[in-house]
């Protein structure tokens, strides 16, 4: 070991190294008149790292000397065992809750195996019900539920402009909006269903909400003007980041980037992560390499609310610098 505050006592140092490095007992004796500074050599070599430590009283006689260190060593031993039945009650407790899991699991693991044939008669039936379905409803309806599969599958929560399209033909013979809602909520209930035949994935209550909501646009003739606005939303959001990530001056949003970033997510009502995902996949191109991981930053401090909550701290040490 290595003491940095010891100066003068390389001699010393040197010898306690090595009887500490040495492969058999050793015995050291430290010895000096007083108030030289044998406590704290040891003390520092060690970094007061000991298994067992005892320092006798000045001017005592060797029968109370010798009773501080039974007492002492005394103390150490019941503070060793008292370290070793807490570790082994904390060890029993795992041990117990591991057990108690197992035992869950194993349970858990009978239910589903006597399940397991009614689950596979229940999936047999969904896709019959499936199958019927894609020969009965119409190679048109077909389609769109296959399309709001495919996007709910990929995670967007949104139909492009051909999709929008293939929508309207397939509603073609709806002539009122609440015709044309009723053939969305059709479409959407059997991909519902489809999905509970898949045994590999399954979807999130968000995404399908989310399109279900942007068909409705679709369905009531406003799908046109709700995505011409949710793009000018958009790209003044990307905007407002690319200024602020091209700025070498800039760590943070200033306020009127972070409110332009803001009213897009407020436009879009959806996931505020899944928003901010968007946006940086468009902004980390055109940004520059070298301040491209601040720019995620900031975002991530919007994305967090933790710019905000940096601004209110801001604002009070300021308040109170000028009380």
């Amino acid at each position: 070991m290595e003491s940095r505050n010891i100066i003068g006592r390389d001699s010393e140092m040197a010898e306690l190294q090595r009887c500490l490095d040495s492969n058999r007992s050793e015995l050291v004796i430290v010895y000096g008149r007083r108030r030289v500074g044998k406590t704290y050599l040891i003390d520092q070599f060690f970094n007061e790292t000991y298994d067992f430590t005892f320092v006798g009283g000045h001017k005592l006689s060797q029968r109370i000397q010798l009773r501080n260190f039974a007492k002492a060593k005394a103390d150490k031993e019941t503070a060793i065992a008292k370290v070793k039945a807490d570790a082994k009650a904390e060890l029993d407790a795992e041990i117990a809750e591991k057990n108690k899991l197992y035992s869950n699991i194993k349970s858990l693991n009978e239910k589903l195996s006597k399940s397991e044939e009614s689950n596979k008669i229940l999936l047999g039936i969904l896709k019959g019900v499936r199958d019927f379905m894609f020969e009965t409803c119409g190679q048109k309806f077909s389609e769109v539920v296959q399309m709001i599969l495919d996007q709910w599958k990929a995670g967007i929560k949104h139909f492009a402009k051909e999709m929008k399209d293939l929508f309207l033909q397939a509603m073609s013979d709806e002539k009122t909006i609440e015709g044309r809602k009723s053939y969305v909520n059709d479409a959407f209930w059997y991909a519902k269903l489809l999905v509970k035949t898949v045994t590999d994935w399954k979807g999130d209550n968000a995404t399908i909400n989310s399109l279900q909501d942007d068909a409705d646009r679709i369905a009531d003739g406003t799908w046109e003007s709700y995505h011409q606005q949710r793009n000018l939303f958009f790209e003044a959001a990307v905007n407002a980041l690319v200024e602020m990530g091209n700025c070498p001056s800039q760590r943070h949003l200033n306020q009127k980037q972070a409110d332009a970033i803001e009213a897009f997510i407020k436009q879009d009502g959806g996931d505020r992560d899944l928003l901010c995902s968007e946006i940086w996949d468009k902004v980390s191109p055109k940004v520059n390499y070298y301040w491209r991981d601040g720019t995620f930053d900031a975002l991530e401090e919007l994305r967090t609310r933790e710019l905000y909550d940096r601004k209110t701290a801001t604002s009070i040490s300021y308040s109170s610098r000028h009380m």
